[in-house]
């Protein structure tokens, strides 16, 4: 009974760190794609994410989802349904490994967590496929500690849980291998060849969007912006898996200390108590080979090594930390570790709460400025974006509000939003600025400050669009909301 109610509180911490600032925490552009593809038909919601780097298994969820509300907390309470299934995998695996008491520390570890806490308020499918690879996970360690006669449930979970991860993120495959490596490093060939048949299975489920993946892959090789991973990238992938990057001197100084002691801390530990953990290697796979097969994956191709990938490595991690710390309870290097786990946190969260700078600016406050400004003469004035990241969340915030976004520039790292996408949620860019504020008496020119100062940095001048509009028209005023700015024009 007890421990049901310790379970209980934790659900309710992790309940309450994921609701707070739910609703004022605004969306950015990767939200604002994940909703306005989700409104569409399934048919429609397959030719676009065929034509982008992601399966559609979240964005149909995210369809059913929205057809009871299309409110902003709404639509984040799916990530949180699915977190709950996380943190039950977690607890599992942990108390089947070790204990329940480690299965509490674990869940702990996973609801104060400013990584997990993000991905839950995110809309997108991280989340999702968190929670497949840990159910993967989880009846992978029941199927090879098993008897015969229990294996087939296990099998099928399996099975189950690959084809969903791979079905939510075409980076999955590198964590439903880790298992096949574990089994052929302990040489139990026997084993192994039977995952095998559970890996082929998951995959004949896969076929249908397996013919998709080489056009999604050379997608990714031309529209990634992320740079060849060195020690800088490994060292920001540590911190942000742990703590939360945009923080202000001397708190990202402290934050960063903390992260890299508890990873130093936990490890040490681990290594000296290997003997005692049961399945030492599986875990240590998983913290650590999705991560540096990325990287190497980076050198040979357009790079993909980001944080937000590796989320089954974390997960891990926090198994592999509350382990440790059941196995060395009563010592007082638990207390340490939890310790060092809260502060973090406690000193992460409001600074990710209250982050409102690009790429995730204030739009619900810049919209309501624009149709207040404009509502009474939406024929003679325009709205017009610089491009697509703040195009969509004002699209989101105000379906009906009439608004125009310049496109990507062809070939560049920005242009991203393909065709079929475009066809798919019925949202095309403008061709070019003189066809958009074509007959216009007012314009309001929607632009981050950083893609100005881009401009002057690399000794182009001002932003073209703002060259054009300052000839065109004569500027009238500017409205800043953050690092967004509104450029208003009048003949």
């Amino acid at each position: 009974m007890r421990e049901k109610i310790q379970i209980a509180l934790i659900v309710l911490l992790g309940l309450i760190l994921r609701l707070l600032y739910v609703q004022q925490r605004g969306i950015w552009y990767d939200d604002a794609f994940s909703i306005l593809l989700a409104k569409q038909s399934l048919a429609q919601i397959i030719s676009g994410t065929a034509a982008d780097t992601m399966p559609p298994l979240y964005y149909f969820l995210l369809h059913f989802w929205m057809m009871v509300s299309m409110k902003i907390v709404w639509i984040r309470l799916l990530n949180l349904v699915i977190f709950y299934g996380v943190l039950g995998f977690a607890y599992q695996i942990t108390k089947h490994i070790v204990s329940s008491k480690a299965g509490l520390i674990a869940i702990f570890l996973l609801s104060i967590s400013p990584f997990l806490i993000y991905h839950t308020q995110e809309v997108r499918m991280y989340m999702l496929l968190a929670f497949c690879q840990v159910g993967y996970f989880y009846y992978f360690i029941r199927w090879i500690d098993s008897e015969q006669p229990e294996k087939k449930v296990y099998v099928f979970g399996m099975i189950l849980f690959a084809t969903g991860a791979l079905y939510s993120h075409n980076l999955a495959i590198f964590g439903l291998v880790i298992p096949g490596i574990y089994l052929l490093v302990k040489r139990q060939i026997s084993q192994t060849m039977h995952w095998i048949v559970t890996i082929i299975g998951s995959l004949l489920l896969f076929t249908p969007w397996l013919v998709l993946v080489p056009g999604q892959i050379e997608k990714i090789q031309t529209a990634f912006w992320t740079p060849r991973p060195g020690i800088l990238q490994i060292i920001q992938s540590i911190y942000s898996l742990l703590s939360f990057i945009p923080q202000p001197s001397p708190w990202i100084m402290i934050s960063g200390v903390l992260s890299f002691q508890i990873l130093a801390l936990v490890l040490w530990i681990g290594i000296k108590r290997r003997h005692q953990i049961k399945h030492f290697l599986l875990i240590i796979f998983g913290m650590i080979f999705i991560p540096m097969v990325l990287f190497v994956v980076s050198y040979l191709m357009r790079p993909v090594y980001v944080a937000r990938g590796f989320i089954l490595s974390l997960l891990m991690f926090y198994i592999f930390t509350a382990i440790i710390c059941w196995i060395n309870w009563g010592g007082g290097i638990e207390k340490i570790i939890l310790g060092l786990f809260i502060i973090l946190s406690a000193i992460s969260l409001p600074f990710q709460y209250n982050f409102d700078l690009f790429p995730r600016s204030p739009f619900a406050a810049a919209c309501t400025y624009l149709t207040d400004e404009i509502n009474q003469a939406i024929d003679t004035n325009v709205v017009l974006h610089d491009n697509k990241l703040s195009a969509f969340p004002c699209f989101v915030y105000e379906p009906e509000f009439p608004q125009l976004f310049l496109g990507d520039e062809s070939g560049s790292h920005n242009d991203t939003y393909a065709f079929a996408s475009q066809q798919a949620m019925n949202l095309y860019p403008i061709e070019n600025i003189e066809q958009a504020v074509s007959g216009r008496d007012e314009v309001y020119f929607v632009v981050f400050v950083r893609a100005i100062d881009e401009y002057a940095e690399q000794g182009d001048g001002n932003h073209p669009a703002l060259v054009y509009l300052s000839e065109a028209f004569t500027q009238k005023d500017i409205k800043y909301f953050n690092d967004l700015a509104i450029y208003h024009y009048a003949k």
